[in-house]
């Protein structure tokens, strides 16, 4: 994780990238609208993927919600398959206003995020098998669903 000053400065410059992007050659979203295939696909892509950031942090909220052990293996969803599921759909997420902006700003806040969150899901991976040992299910892949 960055440092809370790193994190505002790449917030401020995310901020001045979209504006500037879109106010200077956002053309492409006044002019066709939301009507362009890539537009909805933006659109399909980014709203399926913070609905499922969203469902992913509940699964993760609710693992505290029950009296038992601090820690435990998260389960439902996508963490039946990848360690970090909720890093991944976040990269989902970016991937699709990253698809909707077509521009710098859409690519700096994914690549930003990609270059944040797989070095953590490394690590949180291996702190998983740290922690739990045979009882954590060896087939679970780091960040992306049966690939990685």
């Amino acid at each position: 994780a960055g440092s809370p000053c790193t994190l505002r400065y790449m917030g401020i410059l995310h901020g001045y990238l979209s504006a500037q992007w879109f106010a200077e050659h956002g053309k492409h979203l006044k002019e066709r609208g939301l009507k362009s295939l890539r537009s909805r696909l933006g659109l399909l892509v980014y709203y399926t993927g913070f609905a499922a950031l969203i469902w992913h942090d509940k699964l993760l909220r609710d693992l505290r919600a029950t009296p038992g052990p601090r820690y435990r293996i998260p389960t439902g969803g996508l963490f039946d398959y990848a360690t970090c599921a909720h890093y991944f759909v976040e990269l989902w997420t970016w991937a699709g206003f990253a698809i909707l902006s077509w521009g710098p700003n859409g690519l700096f806040i994914f690549l930003v995020s990609l270059g944040n969150l797989c070095p953590r899901a490394v690590a949180t991976h291996a702190w998983y098998i740290q922690k739990f040992g045979v009882e954590y299910p060896a087939q679970r892949k780091y960040l992306v669903p049966f690939v990685w």
